[in-house]
């Protein structure tokens, strides 16, 4: 192929995914472009390679992908804000985090029956499961061989060229996501642990001045340290010992008018009685 003919077929190919608004397949690029040369597939993809090396050489606000469905000329996820003003009027709906959850627990098991996603989840998952359906996301995908014959669920195209996927064996690995969420929990647990370093003397003696001349503070700062359990145990000790004073000092008020009723019986006359 002669370089004036490939750059020219690259412009046109340029142009197709620029203003179209889905992915064009391979044959369907090779079909418009075979006015110009007809060329075999394995040389269309070199040159949607190189299109898509451009961009990224150029740092385009833009970049070629190939999903399940084609290939399509997507903006960069950073340039989303300025998008959204621009397309406010537009309704967007959100997945919920169940919804997610729901997703992902098909997306990396099916086929998936609905009790099954329910036996991961262990909740109802009605809800989320009629929104993914609505989104198509998820369709039905055929029935289990077992009591009942309920429905299995699996992705759809849709789902994959919603998260920029061609194939499933594009999703990360369980093991990568339990990584990364070990890796969060220790970023958010470092801040927390140097703090507890640095308050936490090593030694009794090591204990600053300031902290052994005002006992009040340290009373304080030990009240602020009790958890929710600690602080109602304390709650309910208080109560307790103010019970306890009031029948004792009931007790004291019974035997005084006790000892009240001895001393008049001491008091009286026997004849008087006799």
């Amino acid at each position: 192929m002669e370089a004036e003919s490939k750059e020219k077929i690259k412009r046109i190919l340029e142009a197709l995914l620029f203003v179209t608004s889905r992915p064009l397949s391979a044959k369907e690029l090779r079909d418009v472009v075979s006015d110009v040369e007809v060329i075999p597939e394995k040389q269309l993809l070199p040159l949607l390679e190189e299109l898509a090396q451009e961009y990224e050489e150029l740092g385009r606000s833009f970049k070629l992908e190939e999903t399940s469905e084609g290939f399509q000329i997507r903006t960069r996820s950073e340039y989303a804000p300025y998008l959204s003003k621009l397309y406010k009027d537009r309704r967007t709906e959100k997945l919920s985090h169940a919804v997610l959850e729901t997703l992902a627990i098909i997306a990396y098991r099916q086929p998936i029956t609905k009790s099954e996603v329910e036996g991961v989840r262990g909740v109802d998952v009605t809800g989320p499961l009629k929104k993914c359906l609505e989104h198509e996301y998820v369709a039905i995908v055929g029935k289990k061989e077992v009591l009942g014959r309920p429905f299995m669920y699996g992705t759809t195209n849709k789902f994959l060229k919603q998260f920029g996927l061609k194939t499933l064996d594009e999703l990360p690995q369980i093991e990568e996501l339990r990584e990364m969420g070990e890796s969060q929990k220790e970023l958010a647990l470092e801040p927390s642990e140097v703090n507890s370093e640095e308050e936490k003397p090593t030694d009794e003696n090591q204990v600053p001045e300031e902290v052994n001349e005002s006992p009040e503070a340290v009373e304080g700062e030990e009240v602020e340290a009790l958890n929710d359990t600690e602080l109602e145990d304390a709650i309910q000790d208080d109560e307790n010992s103010e019970l306890k004073e009031e029948a004792d000092t009931e007790e004291e008020e019974i035997e005084i008018k006790e000892d009240e009723h001895a001393i008049e019986a001491l008091g009286e006359d026997p004849e008087e009685e006799k």
